[in-house]
């Protein structure tokens, strides 16, 4: 086709009329029309190849009254598009409406967003959302959906049954509160974006990836009931916290909540619910991650998200204050016995250090019970070559009679108090020593028998190592064996 007839024109002007009302436009008659005949126009110079661009050619007009339908979406999406936001830069480009605010301070009005996700596929790129009012869209169905390098400086809370499309957000800042909730049919992307405030994706469903690659949160966020049923990536996402700095953060963002709750009175955003309960959802959150790492076999990752849960329990616990003798009160202390020992088994280091502790701790006593009270020569007399060499350098007899063995004694009880470098040092060179010059070795607990010549306070201390050493012990395995890189 090189040209249209008169014949021709009438017919797709009448295709281009029932196009633009299926549209449901905003524009008065007026403006209906002359976008129809605007449309029309393009579409001349298209056949007489006027146009700059490079455009498909039609071999008959069967063909062009076929490519009516995306003619007519893609110029009333880019007109109304200008006319809600007041802005010239769109692009349209691979079935999507691209806006680039690179470089300008412009503000997106609040009233046009909810009509805009809901009617045509949006990718905005270097856009700063700064509205007087927050951004709150609630929407059955959205397309496409797309947010990269862009800024939201109040708060956003985007509802919606179903993305059929990818959403991203990614290099995104947002500066105050976000929340989004929704069944997400396709990849959903937040890499690399930043939220300086309180998140709430509790109850989305993720059907196929879900990246949070580089996400930063500085305050936690809730992903309480939320479904991954495709992978989750959490690579370099800053979600592993220590127990101080959970609990203390799991406050905070428990007393912003009550005060917007408190000033906004807006019901079901904000329900009223106690800290206990609110420790809790975050307890979910960290459940959730583990089961999706889990389920993508990164079982090295899950271990730490599993940690948290159990940090969360434990604030939960405490923040409940349960009845003394209780299961809760038990698994309160059980919970917090394992936290300082190995952090729950993520922990090889600090595990290891507790061994230290309590073969030397238990060496020292076994060892001032022994040899204190005048007895320390019967030390020196064991025939090793050891404390021979010892034994020429040091005024046994001096150290006997100052009682200096009771030093021993103090610093083990004041080291047990502060597990520092320092204790550690001092406790690893006495389980050094009384390994070497003991009789019997410590690591062997079918080595202790309760024979009658010893008294009633060293079998009572032996009998505590062997239920100290067989915790710690069966802990360190383990622990071992959780964060061990080798598969099992």
């Amino acid at each position: 086709m090189e040209e249209l007839t008169k014949e021709q024109e009438r017919i797709i002007e009448k295709e281009i009329r029932k196009e633009v009302k299926k549209t449901k436009t905003f524009f008065t008659q007026d403006e209906i029309d002359k976008s129809v005949f605007q449309i029309l126009e393009l579409i001349n110079n298209e056949v007489k190849n006027k146009t700059k661009i490079k455009v498909e050619k039609f071999n008959n007009l069967e063909e062009l009254i076929e490519s009516i339908p995306s003619k007519v979406f893609r110029y009333m999406g880019t007109k109304e598009i200008k006319q809600f936001l007041s802005i010239d830069d769109i692009e349209y480009f691979q079935d999507s409406f691209y806006i680039n605010l690179f470089g300008k301070e412009k503000i997106i009005v609040r009233g046009a967003l909810s009509y805009l996700f809901r009617k045509y596929p949006l990718i905005f790129n270097n856009c700063i959302f700064d509205n007087e009012k927050d951004i709150s869209i609630v929407l059955k169905q959205i397309q496409k959906l797309s947010f990269l390098n862009c800024i939201f400086r109040q708060e956003i809370n985007l509802n919606f049954q179903e993305c059929l499309d990818v959403f991203q957000m990614d290099n995104c800042v947002f500066k105050k509160q976000c929340k989004i909730q929704g069944t997400f049919k396709d990849k959903v992307y937040f890499d690399n974006s930043h939220f300086y405030n309180y998140v709430d994706f509790s109850k989305c469903e993720f059907e196929k990836t879900a990246s949070f690659y580089e996400v930063k949160f500085e305050k936690i966020p809730n992903f309480s009931q939320v479904i991954f049923k495709g992978n989750l990536n959490v690579v370099n996402t800053n979600l592993n916290f220590d127990f101080d700095d959970l609990k203390d953060k799991i406050k905070q963002e428990y007393d912003f909540y009550e005060k917007a709750r408190v000033e906004k009175e807006t019901g079901n955003l904000y329900p009223e619910k106690s800290l206990d309960k609110f420790a809790n959802d975050f307890r979910d959150s960290f459940r959730v991650f583990k089961n999706a790492l889990i389920k993508d076999n990164n079982h090295l990752d899950a271990s730490n998200f599993h940690k948290c849960e159990l940090y969360c329990k434990e604030i939960e616990l405490n923040f409940k204050k349960p009845k003394k003798f209780s299961k809760e009160w038990s698994d309160k202390y059980q919970l917090m016995f394992y936290r300082n020992l190995c952090d729950h088994h993520t922990d090889l280091i600090l595990n290891l250090r507790w061994l230290i502790v309590t073969v030397g701790f238990f060496a020292s006593i076994l060892f001032v019970l022994r040899y204190g009270n005048g007895n320390l020569s019967k030390f020196f007399n064991i025939d090793i070559d050891l404390l021979k060499v010892l034994k020429n350098i040091l005024n046994v007899k001096a150290l006997n009679d100052s009682n200096a063995v009771y030093l021993i004694f103090m610093y083990s009880v004041i080291g047990l108090l502060f597990v520092r470098t320092f204790f550690i040092l001092y406790y690893a060179v006495i389980c050094f020593f009384y390994i070497a010059t003991s009789s019997f070795n410590l690591f062997q607990i079918a080595s202790f028998t309760f024979k009658s010549h010893k008294d009633c306070l060293e079998n009572i201390t032996i009998f505590l190592y062997i239920f100290c050493i067989s915790l710690v012990v069966f802990s360190l395995q383990k622990t071992a064996r959780k964060n061990s890189i080798v598969p099992s």
